[in-house]
């Protein structure tokens, strides 16, 4: 999502098809996604230009769990040399645990 000024102004979602089929099941098991679903979805080179007239401008980017999805982010733009964005990530799971003494994030 994009949010301008606390509004979110676009929502999207696209699957991307990583190089090889090589799944482990723990990553089945977190996003339920098969080879077979994303077999014919494009690379993340592909997608990635889709998303820079719309991302590439943000202040920041926000995730859960940022310092893996920016570790991804990163290994993907190396895959394909592509330069990695200098934008900052923040964690969702860094701001939930100081505002909330929960048992999981």
């Amino acid at each position: 999502a994009v949010v301008e000024d606390g509004v979110v102004t676009e929502s999207f979602q696209r699957l991307i098809r990583p190089p090889t089929d090589n799944f482990s099941d723990w990553n089945f098991r977190v996003h339920g996604i098969h080879w077979k679903d994303i077999e014919r979805e494009d690379d993340f080179a592909t997608v990635w230009e889709e998303l820079q007239p719309r991302i590439g401008g943000a202040a920041y980017y926000v995730a859960h769990n940022a310092g893996f999805e920016q570790q991804v982010l990163a290994a993907c733009c190396d895959f394909y040399d592509i330069a990695p964005p200098g934008t900052e990530f923040i964690c969702t799971i860094e701001a939930a645990s100081a505002l909330w003494p929960l048992d999981s994030y």
